[in-house]
């Protein structure tokens, strides 16, 4: 290696740890925790429940509900894989460690076999405890902005959410969105079903989503047919 070349890897080498520093945290650190993703993550795929709530602190507020939903997974889906993990947004408090999970969960559904894809993005906090770290809080990030969206007065308040959370506009934004709209049509509250509806339908607009763009209006179609308006559901089924 030419002296160039070694003074130029010796230079980012240094950058990244003042990066890190400035931030906080050791590239130790950093590499402890994507460890401990990567642990919790292959514990869910082979449905090790004790392996998986081992890696959580005892004090975490958040450890009863993850130990249930968790459990409810197992059972909903089988075959399950992570893939495309990402880290990002790393920021540190004391002995406090928070950081963006990104990846994609593959798998089939239980019940029907059928294959199952979706995307997740956690935020996630960890907590230092007894020279380990610990899982502590986990934040879905797509679900947060869509509530988000949803108490935005103003289409201004929405566009500017958007565009601080570009890296959440996704299929699962969309799905989450015309869930959401589906719930509350099926108790009978249609204004803010179809609000709902028409937030999922600006966010597939945003992304260019054909495929889930005909799924807001199916959709769409149901918030009508609820209401026994067949006209109106109907059109939303034309071509």
């Amino acid at each position: 290696m030419s002296r160039n070349a070694i003074l130029r890897a010796t230079t980012m080498a240094m950058a990244l740890i003042v990066s890190c520093s400035a931030h906080g945290q050791s590239i130790t650190d950093r590499a402890a925790i994507e460890k401990k993703v990567t642990q919790l993550f292959a514990a869910l795929q082979s449905k090790d429940l004790n392996s998986v709530m081992a890696a959580w602190s005892v004090g975490s507020p958040q450890l009863a509900n993850f130990r249930e939903a968790t459990r409810a997974d197992f059972v909903a889906f089988n075959d399950v894989r992570f893939v495309d993990l990402e880290f990002s947004k790393w920021n540190t408090e004391g002995n406090r460690v928070s950081v963006r999970i990104r990846a994609h969960m593959r798998g089939r559904n239980a019940r029907t076999g059928q294959a199952d894809e979706k995307l997740i993005v956690w935020d996630a906090h960890f907590v230092m405890e007894n020279g380990d770290w610990r899982w502590w809080k986990q934040l879905d990030a797509i679900a947060m902005l869509a509530s988000r969206l949803r108490l935005a007065a103003t289409r201004e308040e929405r566009s500017q959410l958007i565009l601080s959370g570009k890296d959440l506009l996704s299929a699962e934004l969309i799905r989450v969105l015309n869930n959401w709209a589906d719930g509350q049509a099926k108790r009978r509250d249609f204004g803010e079903a179809l609000r709902l509806n028409d937030l999922a339908l600006e966010v597939g607009s945003l992304l260019g989503d054909d495929v889930e763009l005909e799924q807001c209006y199916k959709y769409r179609g149901l918030i009508f047919g609820y209401q026994m308006k067949n006209k109106e559901a109907l059109e939303q089924f034309s071509p």
